[in-house]
């Protein structure tokens, strides 16, 4: 697992770093979000990210730390197509994932994955190098999963996740209220895509 921290700061250099990255082909930009106006004609620059983050935490008093990043990767884990084909069998007995030829018949083009499967696989990877040690108290839902493209025997998938945001619950002062978005990738496609809520225990 890579993880990824960097320390609070005005200037902003997340900004720059997910640039670099992104421009690198190394990563993908999953979403932006709650920048007003910015963007509506087009990409924002860095600079002008930089700018409106700046802007935004002078104005608000309740900022401790004007920057906050981490990103969690994980490596794919190997399973075979017994595994799949067993799991089909047991909770998604749909042809497309039991029966080759029926596969070929269908949209997919070919014998693939159950999506629960997919994602049972992150999961055993979030739990495994995330979660399996920490505070974790489980999670209420989440207002996202999507499976954007089947996955087939032998493709290697590689496991990865964000946090998009952390608050303390102003109800249960002791639990910590952590947005999550898990991703599956095979190459340069995603091929799953989940954002939930986590809750964990906090410090004090």
């Amino acid at each position: 697992m890579i993880v990824t921290i960097l320390p609070g700061s005005s200037d902003f250099h997340a900004v720059g770093y997910n640039e670099r990255k992104v421009s690198k082909g190394v990563a993908r930009l999953l979403e932006m979000r709650n920048f007003g106006a910015l963007g509506t004609f087009g990409k924002p620059t860095p600079d002008e990210l930089v700018k409106y983050l700046q802007e935004y935490t002078s104005q608000n008093s309740r900022i401790r730390k004007a920057q906050y990043h981490v990103a969690f990767s994980c490596k794919g884990h190997e399973r075979s197509e017994s595994e799949m084909l067993e799991f089909a069998r047991r909770f998604d007995p749909q042809p497309f994932h039991l029966d080759e030829e029926a596969a070929k018949r269908s949209v997919l083009g070919g014998l693939c994955a159950s999506g629960w499967f997919t994602a049972s696989l992150w999961m055993r990877a979030y739990v495994d190098h995330v979660v399996g040690d920490s505070t974790s108290q489980g999670s209420p839902g989440g207002n996202e999963l999507a499976w954007n493209a089947p996955v087939f025997p032998d493709d290697e998938l590689r496991f990865g996740m964000v946090v998009n945001s952390a608050r303390r619950s102003q109800s249960r002062p002791g639990l910590g209220l952590v947005e999550i978005t898990g991703t599956a990738d095979r190459g340069a496609d995603q091929v799953l895509r989940v954002t939930f809520l986590g809750f964990f225990g906090t410090r004090s």
